[in-house]
């Protein structure tokens, strides 16, 4: 089916690259998915699907090529429908390889704060620190508020050493969200290792009597009268 797609319409390619995927078949998928893609070389969702089994082959120029593509031919594609699409992309391979497919195509000048912290999220997971630093930083000219580029300004630093940092930056997000960011220095410390300073964090929420008392009582782990759980 998938040899019949060459020369095919892109529907008929289509159909043989989406049953070739359904049957694991990855080597006739890839067949089907270049005969797709070169039946409407201006589909997104053709070079998206091929893009994903390149990844999934570990043919990582052939990837970006084609992420390439489909960025130029969705130009209105929204913040949502990008970090969904790096998501689904990241779960073809390996961190490292989605990563570099990615990295040159998605970090342009328009993107915006979202996005790039997206990114950094999957440069933590490849393991490479600097450029997830280095695209936290651009997040954050783009948007010094942006909640999520903050917390993972912070997890970086944590993984780096840098408490310092991590904490000064788990504070910033404390201030700024008050909502979703009151334990986040207790998460911090935790992540730091220094449980007994957590435990004081949580204690002092707990004396503020701002905080849900129930969830302070979950996360020091005083209903199963044990160490502190963790978060």
């Amino acid at each position: 089916f998938a040899v019949a797609s060459a020369g095919a319409s892109a529907q008929m390619a289509s159909h043989a690259t989406e049953t070739a995927l359904d049957c694991e078949n990855i080597p006739a998928a890839w067949t089907a998915a270049r005969n797709w893609l070169k039946a409407a070389p201006l589909d997104p969702q053709a070079a998206l699907v091929y893009a994903t089994v390149a990844l999934k082959l570990y043919r990582v120029p052939e990837a970006r090529a084609a992420i390439a593509t489909a960025l130029a031919a969705d130009t209105k594609a929204s913040d949502r429908d990008l970090v969904g699409t790096m998501q689904v992309l990241a779960g073809q391979s390996d961190a490292t390889a989605a990563f570099a497919a990615l990295d040159p195509v998605i970090d342009t000048p328009q993107r915006s704060a979202t996005v790039l912290t997206a990114l950094g999220s999957l440069a933590v997971e490849a393991y490479s620190f600097k450029r997830a630093e280095a695209l936290v930083d651009e997040a954050l000219q783009r948007d010094p508020k942006a909640i999520d580029a903050l917390r993972l300004k912070a997890r970086i630093a944590v993984l780096r050493g840098d408490a310092t940092l991590a904490l000064s930056t788990a504070r910033q997000v404390a201030r700024l969200d008050a909502t979703d960011g009151t334990f986040e220095v207790a998460e911090v410390l935790q992540d730091l290792g220094r449980m007994d300073e957590a435990r004081q964090e949580l204690e002092r929420l707990r004396a503020s009597g701002d905080t849900n008392t129930q969830e302070i009582d979950r996360r020091l782990g005083l209903r199963e009268g044990g160490s502190m759980l963790p978060f």
